[in-house]
């Protein structure tokens, strides 16, 4: 059952590089959880979750991802990846970790752990109007 989750994340990861969140969306349970980085709160619910990525299309340009290491155990998935962040001011690099749980071939959470620090631009851009 890893190598067909490590997929699916691989999957939800990919509709993330089309910025298509409705297809991300539907590799989730209805319960589903996301926590996008450690000082934020999980964020409930298929619905709830959704509506956040697609506000993130206020700012996000584009989204780019490189697996730079995958492990699996059960139901858990843990991918160390670089992520690019593009906005209409710049890509940003960000190197993460995400820790990914499914169950019945949905996923069911994915928490993201990095620094914080470093997406200043991608901050900036999503709460600065952009010209």
């Amino acid at each position: 059952m890893s190598a067909e989750n490590e997929k699916i994340v691989t999957e939800l990861l990919n509709a993330w590089s089309r910025l298509d969140f409705p297809a991300a969306i539907k590799l989730v349970a209805d319960s589903f959880v996301y926590q996008p980085d450690p000082s934020s709160k999980l964020i409930a619910g298929k619905d709830a979750v959704l509506a956040l990525w697609q506000s993130y299309l206020k700012f996000m340009t584009s989204y780019e991802f490189k697996p730079l290491h995958t492990l699996s155990s059960g139901d858990v998935v843990m991918m160390e990846r670089t992520e690019w962040i593009g906005t209409k001011r710049g890509k940003t690099e960000l190197p993460i970790i995400g820790v990914f749980e499914l169950s019945g071939g949905k996923l069911t959470a994915w928490r993201d752990y990095w620094d914080t620090k470093m997406a200043g631009p991608v901050a900036a851009a999503a709460t600065k109007p952009q010209a």
